[in-house]
Formats: structure tokens, C-alpha cells, sequence
């Protein structure tokens, strides 16, 4: 039994050793290298895939997924908030579609929206949107600080750019950026919402950093707002902890042993295909020991290969076809 193991590793191991080269880069990158930008949105658009199979399309714990993946196009992806935009929308018609308006999700939700429409250059809408959020965190209670802070800062963000009449939001968010403004050099009606955000974000920031000498801010800096009241956010676990809600379940144990590349080139994981090459790996590949040591590589590998076939189809046409033939070779069970 033992010389049988050993040849089979060893055949194994000879079959593998024109592409260990190649295994041991993408092996390496995965170590060594940060994950590139689209590996970001890659995997939450994973995890909310797994959320939509497992909760539908319109449940409320869809919401921490959505709001995860629209604030990861906005910082990494090609679109920024217009590529965000439709996450968010659908974030607020499902918190706006609870049975209980009053409670702090809607207020929460339309104030991320209403940020993405006003960066997304719908002003008109993003004032409406702004305006009744903030209205609607003062009226309600429960309404987390992050949220709160968001709205205060986007709607004066709104006031200044008003003030700025065919100046880009993007530009000006830079501009403040490097050079913020103290609050009395902000137009009249930025002044009092630019206070109410520096308060929160002074509050969440000396929280933070309760240990060190954390200064007050007194200027009003846009970027730097957003940015630490979405790291609060994150700092809440609430994407985390959905995460691991949905590990917990059926589907999600299935995700942990996702067939990447398989998805990416017929475009289902539940497809005919995709589930004969499942098959094939808990019925065969499991039970041997150069078959684990394959699928250990492969889950290394897989989500970066994944990557490529996404961006060129000659590779996907490639990969299909060989995908193809092997599951003909298949005998149907």
C-alpha cells in the first residue's frame, strides 16, 4: 500500500514539474504581493453572490454586503461611484422597504446613496437625498455616529460645491484635500452641517485614538472625513460578521471550496459543468493524496487565474475547451 502511495505521488510530482516554475510564482505573489485592486472587488463580489443564492435578492442582510463591495469600486474600481451607485440604490430600496420606516437603516442607507449620487454628479437628486437623510438621523433614534457624520459631511460638501458652480466634485474633494478649509471660509449654508460632521468625526477619531495625543480638527476636509467614518464602519464588523454568518451555512462552507476558475469560464457555479467538476474533485481528487495536493495548489492559484480568463477571452475560448473535453470524457451519473 505504501509503494503504491509513493508511486502515485511520484508520478504526480513528474507530471507537475514543467509548471512548478509558474505555480511558484503565482504561489509567491499570493505571500508576498498585497492583493491587486481587482482582487478586492473580486471577492466581495464573490460574498455577496453567496449572499443573493442563500438570502434572495431583495433580503436585508444583503445590505452589509452591498454597502462592502460599493465602497470597494469606489476605491478601487475604474467607475468609482457611478460603478457604486446601482449597489447603493438597491441597498436603500431594500432598507426603504421594510415595514418600519422609522428605523435607522433607511436614514443610514439614503445618506450613502445620496453621497454617491452628489460624486456621481446628479447634485439635484444628491440635495433631496442629503437633505431628508439628515432630517431623518436627527428625528430618528439609534442612528449610528458613522452615519450621521457622513451625512452632515457630504451635505456640506454639497453647500460648498453649490458655491462652486461648474467645478467638478471630484476636483474639489481633491482640492480640499490638500488645502482644508477652516470653517468660517466655508459658504454660509456648509457652515453649520461642516460643524456637526467635525464634532462626530473629532468624537469617533479621540475614541480611537484614546492612548495618544489625538489633536481637534478644525477644518473641514472632506477625504479624510469619508474616510474615517467608512473605517468606522468597517471597524464595526458588520461586513465581517456577515461574512462569517454566511460561512456558517450550507452555501457558504460550499464557497470556501469555490471552483474559480470553472465559474469564471461558464459564468454559474451552479451550472451542469461547474457541478461535474465538483463532483469530480469530492469523488476522486479528495481521496488521494496527489489529488489534495492539486486542489491545495489550486486554491492558491485559482482566484488569480480567475482574474486573467476575466480579462481575455482568447484564455477563457482556451481554458473552455479544455474544460469541455475533459467533462465529455465524463460518464454521466
Amino acid at each position: 500500500m505504501v509503494l503504491v502511495i509513493l508511486k502515485e505521488v511520484y508520478s504526480f510530482m513528474e507530471e507537475l514539474n514543467s509548471f512548478l516554475p509558474l505555480l511558484g510564482f503565482f504561489a509567491g505573489f499570493q505571500v508576498n504581493t498585497p492583493p491587486q485592486p481587482s482582487v478586492h472587488i473580486t471577492h466581495a463580489t464573490n460574498w455577496l453572490t453567496k449572499a443573493e443564492r442563500l438570502y434572495g435578492m431583495n433580503s436585508p442582510k444583503l445590505v452589509p454586503f452591498l454597502y462592502e463591495l460599493s465602497q470597494r469600486l469606489i476605491d478601487y474600481g475604474p467607475n468609482n461611484y457611478k460603478g457604486a451607485l446601482p449597489l447603493l440604490e438597491r441597498a436603500y430600496e431594500i432598507q426603504s422597504g421594510k415595514t418600519n420606516k422609522d428605523e435607522p437603516g433607511s436614514a443610514e442607507a439614503m445618506a450613502k446613496l445620496g453621497e454617491c449620487v452628489l460624486f456621481a454628479g446628479e447634485t439635484g437628486r444628491a440635495e433631496d437625498l442629503l437633505k431628508l437623510s439628515v432630517s431623518m438621523m436627527e428625528e430618528i433614534p439609534g442612528v449610528q455616529d458613522h452615519f450621521k457624520g457622513l451625512g452632515y459631511a457630504a451635505m456640506a460638501f454639497l453647500e460648498t460645491a453649490k458655491a462652486n458652480p461648474g467645478t467638478n466634485p471630484v476636483m474639489l474633494k481633491l482640492q480640499l484635500s490638500a488645502n482644508p478649509a477652516p470653517l468660517n471660509s466655508l459658504p454660509p449654508g456648509a457652515q453649520d452641517s461642516a460643524a456637526k460632521a467635525l464634532d462626530i468625526y473629532n468624537a469617533v477619531q479621540s475614541r480611537k485614538y484614546a492612548d495618544s495625543t489625538f489633536q481637534t480638527v478644525n477644518s473641514f476636509n472632506y477625504e479624510a472625513m469619508a474616510r474615517a467614518f467608512n473605517l468606522e464602519e468597517t471597524m464595526k464588523g458588520s461586513f465581517s460578521d456577515a461574512v462569517k454568518g454566511l460561512k456558517n451555512s450550507p452555501a457558504g462552507s460550499a464557497g470556501r471550496e469555490g471552483c474559480f476558475i470553472a465559474t469564471q469560464v461558464y459564468g454559474s457555479y451552479d451550472c451542469f459543468e461547474v457541478k461535474t467538476l465538483r463532483k469530480f474533485r469530492d469523488e476522486k481528487l479528495k481521496k488521494s493524496f496527489a489529488g489534495k495536493v492539486f486542489i491545495d495548489i489550486y486554491y492558491k492559484t485559482g482566484p488569480y487565474i480567475a482574474i486573467l480568463i476575466s480579462r481575455s477571452p482568447i484564455i477563457s475560448n482556451l481554458f473552455r475547451s479544455v474544460l469541455d473535453r475533459f467533462i465529455r470524457r465524463r460518464p454521466e451519473k
